[in-house]
């Protein structure tokens, strides 16, 4: 009875590493896929790629993500070598506290590590992300973007900043005013 047993913990074994590398094999087959030789030098451009262009790293690795440019776009690939955003945007920024700059028609937004946009191509002009938010430039008017792709302080302030506890202040006529985040309301500066 104990072999028995024994022989079917073996054989579960067995089929979950079969299913496993074929699942792995299937994956790998069916997204675009860097050759290794193309993560181990980076610089330099790869003619085995899956792609009937011409692919080049354009960065280092940062936050587990390097910039390629395909033609005259740019796309972002993961260590493994696996697309995180195909060559679809004019310029990116690297990944900051998890989100990546991207920029498409002169417009920004923010994407994240599997390569979804937090809002819609809408931004002039995005800061990277601190205390987990990011300043926003829209029709000349400045707000902050929290990491769920909200506005938690609306684009319609002349500066925005955030303090190094996360106090957030708006400057507005001249003025700059600390901005509750809570009840939205404002505290005048003493």
């Amino acid at each position: 009875m104990n072999q028995s047993i024994r022989n079917l913990k073996l054989i579960t074994i067995c089929l979950a590493f079969g299913i496993f590398t074929y699942n792995a094999g299937a994956q790998m087959s069916n997204s675009n896929y860097f050759e290794p030789e193309f993560l181990e030098s980076l610089n330099t451009s790869i003619e085995s790629m899956p792609f009937e262009r011409e692919n080049k790293i354009k960065s280092k690795f940062q936050e587990g993500a390097a910039i390629f440019k395909s033609e005259k776009k740019y796309g972002m690939i993961n260590m493994q070598g696996f697309e995180i955003c195909g060559p679809v945007y004019d310029e990116i920024h690297l990944f900051n506290h998890g989100y990546a700059a991207v920029r498409r028609n002169n417009k920004w937004t923010f994407v994240n590590k599997q390569g979804n946009q937090l809002t819609p191509m809408r931004y002039d002009w995005v800061g990277s992300f601190e205390k987990n938010m990011a300043a926003v430039l829209y029709e000349g008017k400045w707000g902050l973007l929290n990491e769920q792709g909200f506005e938690v302080v609306p684009t319609q302030y002349d500066a925005v900043k955030v303090g190094e506890t996360g106090d957030v202040w708006v400057k507005e006529n001249g003025a700059w005013r600390l901005y509750d985040l809570k009840t939205i309301e404002f505290q005048d500066l003493i």
